[in-house]
């Protein structure tokens, strides 16, 4: 079963800070932030950051979790583990970088 926002405790939710989440209208992922809209104590929006339009909200059972990318950030705001890759692209005559994650192959 895939889990939403809404599935979590408040201690899973602090640890998911950073991970990227679907949303049915949107046509690409975005990134749960942490921050919520709520009445008191009942929590209903998430805060999400989109790359491509920044931050907005979204309902806690519209963002399912999305384990298998690698996280934007940890849930302490640093970045996650890894390192930068260089590579020459014969084809187009340059050279380049990526960030290769722990959690992929180089």
């Amino acid at each position: 079963m895939t889990k939403t926002l809404a599935d979590l405790a408040p201690q899973d939710l602090a640890n998911c800070v950073g991970m990227w989440v679907d949303v049915p209208h949107r046509p690409h992922p975005v990134v749960f932030t942490g921050e919520f809209q709520s009445t008191g104590e009942i929590k209903y929006g998430a805060a999400i950051f989109d790359p491509r339009y920044g931050t907005d909200y979204e309902r806690l059972d519209d963002c399912t979790l999305r384990p298998d990318l690698a996280r934007a950030w940890n849930p302490d705001g640093t970045p996650p583990a890894g390192e930068w890759e260089y590579a020459h692209i014969p084809a187009l005559g340059e050279s380049t970088r990526r960030f290769v994650g722990e959690w992929e192959e180089a």
